[in-house]
């Protein structure tokens, strides 16, 4: 006896392209009629149940699955690597406070025309922090008040300075170094000289944090200059300061 399977074409193509499975063609001879009838219903039930779900199936696309994805998949939120290894965020407030002293100190032209030496005294200073910079710096507002003595004058001058520093506050790190700018008046000046200046500083220092609960350490050295802006006086200094950090 001979058996030959065959699709028939015209339906195969028909069935094909409107997403139905194809109608499988049983030719058979003989006796073998009855046996064959029930393997080819078997294979057209098989293949009904194997392609229909996915001629049927519409993928979910588009704008609303996508919102429903990322509601079930619930990320995190986005954590720099700065603030996993600190404690400080860019919520939190740095301020500084310091009490310096001009270890020598030259001002030219100053009440006087020759130079006159270790005229610097006190310097007591306010730092806070406005912002951060992915960059890795720190913008901050320095206010200081330093106290000189020009022969038989004590004078006293208000500072307003912007200041940047490297690296961040945010890395804990406690080597830092920075350069400030900003004006100045002078509360008590000598007479006949500017009330106006400039001041310019650079500095490096050591911070350390939290060292009883958030109050920390600082250690800071540098050079602290000033230029009189309406006469020819100015000053050069060097300074060292001594203080504590506060974050909150």
């Amino acid at each position: 006896m001979c058996t030959e399977w065959a699709f028939h074409q015209s339906s195969f193509k028909k069935n094909h392209y409107l997403g139905q499975p194809p109608i499988l063609t049983l030719l058979v001879t003989g006796d073998e009629m009855k046996p064959m009838k029930s393997l080819c219903i078997a294979l057209t039930v098989v293949a009904c149940s194997t392609f229909a779900p996915i001629a049927g199936a519409v993928p979910n696309v588009g704008r609303e699955a996508a919102r429903e994805f990322m509601k079930k998949s619930n990320y995190p939120e986005r954590v720099t690597a700065s603030e996993a290894s600190s404690g400080i965020g860019p919520s939190d407030h740095f301020v500084g406070l310091q009490v310096g002293r001009f270890l020598n100190s030259e001002a030219y032209e100053w009440a006087q025309k020759e130079k006159a030496e270790n005229v610097g005294k006190t310097n007591f200073a306010l730092t806070y922090l406005v912002s951060q910079y992915y960059s890795g710096f720190d913008l901050s507002m320095r206010l200081e008040a330093t106290n000189y003595q020009i022969r038989e004058w004590d004078t006293q001058k208000l500072s307003f300075l912007a200041a940047m520093s490297f690296p961040e506050v945010q890395t804990q790190f406690p080597l830092y170094f920075g350069a400030a700018l900003g004006p100045a008046v002078f509360s008590r000046q000598v007479p006949d000289e500017s009330v106006l200046a400039l001041d310019y500083q650079l500095y490096m220092g050591l911070r350390f944090f939290d060292v009883w609960d958030s109050v920390g350490l600082n250690f800071e050295g540098g050079i602290k200059n000033h230029v009189h802006l309406l006469t020819n006086g100015q000053l050069n200094g060097n300074f060292l300061a001594l203080g504590t950090v506060f974050l909150f």
